[in-house]
Formats: C-alpha cells, structure tokens, sequence
C-alpha cells in the first residue's frame, strides 16, 4: 500500500512537470480606432496589422501587397468571409513575417506563409494599417492579451490542463462550447440569458447576430426605434444594425454592466450568437488558449 501511495505521488509530480509554459515574445498593443494593432515586419520591412481573433485567416490589403512588392499565389486563393459579405482574391506569397524578431509561420506547413488579400473597410479610423493577424497565425500559440496594460504575449504551451496560467491574481475560466474548439467558443451570459460567445479583438465592439437577437427574443421590428448602427468589416457592403445596451453582461464570472451591443441579423459562421469586442476587452485580461482549448478572464 505505501509502495502505491508513493508510486501515485510520483505520477502526479511527473504531470505536474509536463506542463511546459514557455513565452515566447511581448509586443505592445496600440489602441487607435477600436482596433488592437501591432507592429510587425514582412521581409524587414514594417507593417502595422490588426490583431484579430475572430478571423480564420490573416489578410493582406490589396494596397500593401503592391507597397510591399509581393507576388501573388498563382494556385492558391481564399474566399473572405465577414459580416460584410464574401470576396474572393489569389492570395498573397509572404517570404519572411516576423513579430518582434520571432518567425511568425502559419497552422498548415508551406514553405511560405500565404496569405488571404482583401479590403478592410472598417479599419479606417486605425490608420494605415496592412491587413490583420488571423487565427491561422496565432493559434500556434496562447495568446496572453492584457489590454489595460497595452500588451500581448505569445507562449508555447505543451502538456497543460486545468489553471496552469502563470498569473499572479485571481482569474476564471471560461465554461467552453462543445464543438466550438477552432474558435475557443464560450458560454456567457446576456441579461440572464445564456449565448454561444467568441472573444473576437478583431471587433471594435460587441456584435449580436441573428441568432442571439432570437436567443434574447429581439426582432427587427421591436428594435425599430433604436439608434441605428452602420459597420464595416470583411467583406463589401456595410452592416446596418440597432444600438442597445445590455444591462449585464457575464463572461467566466467576471460582470460587467450597462455593456454597449450592436444587433443586426447576419449569420456567423460558425454558428455564434455574440461576438465579444474590444470595448469589452479594453477592461479585461484574457488569455486564450488555443493549446487547450480554454479561455482565462481576468478583471482590471
């Protein structure tokens, strides 16, 4: 009996030792127009890109593909799918993309990274900005995004579970959707009702979609006296919306009151009912753990 005790004692501390948090590089996070930007480097030249969660694939504007002088994928184009509708371009051959010195390589093995090409309409009040890091990207890594101290940092995680996070304060974690893994899909909870929520930085502000107006018993119709909302994102036409105000707003036992929502009918792929923006994110830290699959939260 004590031979077992002290067999399982060992088990556990050699699990306990497989878990590997190793950071990988902090860069600062500018706040300009609603949008998380970085500084990045394609072929040691500098870009600036919107950091986007909510994205499938990083993007290239047409404008900074000329700028930078890169070919285009002679086999190899993405169809771009956002709230503003679909387009359709060859993608964009990128030898070298760099953040803060690291090689940035995407999920899929290429000898180079290929990237999707499109306009961002809605990333005017950003600046000159050169596409967005989408999720093809940064889901080689946890993405640690501290918004009130104006920085993310990249880890590689390796054999972890449960609250492995190396922060010093109190923090949750998120009940996650089944399904949903790709996009760490999470519950949370909207005036006491229960969404399928995505924590999306690519978003200037929350985002409630058909099937959350639905979920919460809105309509087009009764929303009809609310101030209207126009959007752009991915994609060609403009969004048109209602303003609204959730009285509350729960994300991993962490509230927030009076948040500020944006309803409008489209349908997100994947099915989500809330889209959790950075007029949310600016008062949080989260980490987003795509090595397994969870979403941490922490307040101000």
């Amino acid at each position: 009996m004590k031979r077992a005790i002290i067999a399982l004692l060992f088990a556990a501390i050699s699990a306990a030792h497989a878990c590997e948090v190793r950071g990988v590089t902090m860069v600062p996070l500018i706040l300009r127009g609603g949008h998380a930007l970085v500084d990045a480097r394609i072929d040691h030249r500098p870009v600036r890109l919107i950091l986007d969660t909510g994205a499938e694939r990083s993007l290239l504007t047409p404008g900074a593909v000329r700028r930078l002088g890169l070919k285009l994928d002679p086999w190899v184009g993405s169809t771009n799918i956002g709230i503003g509708g679909e387009e359709h371009h060859a993608n964009a051959l990128v030898p070298r993309l760099t953040l803060n010195g690291i090689p940035l390589r995407q999920v899929f093995p290429l000898p180079e990274l290929s990237l999707s090409v499109g306009a961002l309409p809605g990333a005017q009040g950003a600046g000159r900005v050169a596409g967005l890091l989408g999720r093809d990207i940064l889901a080689r890594y946890d993405l640690d995004i501290d918004m009130p101290r104006r920085r993310i940092t990249l880890f590689r995680v390796h054999g972890c579970s449960g609250r492995f996070l190396p922060w010093w304060g109190p923090y949750r974690r998120a009940a996650m959707l089944p399904g949903y893994r790709p996009v760490l899909g999470i519950a949370a909870r909207a005036d006491g009702t229960e969404l399928r929520a995505m924590i999306d930085t690519g978003a200037t502000g929350q985002l409630l979609s058909a099937a959350g107006m639905a979920r919460l018993g809105l309509t087009v119709g009764g929303l009809s006296g609310a101030p209207v909302v126009r959007a752009r994102g991915v994609g060609p036409r403009t969004v048109i919306g209602r303003f609204l105000t959730l009285r509350r707003l729960t994300v991993a036992g962490v509230g927030a009151r009076d948040v500020p929502v944006m309803a409008t009918p489209v349908i997100l792929s994947p099915i989500l009912d809330l889209l959790i923006g950075m007029n949310w994110l600016v008062d949080h830290r989260v980490w987003l753990s795509y090595a397994t699959g969870q979403v941490f939260v922490a307040g101000r």
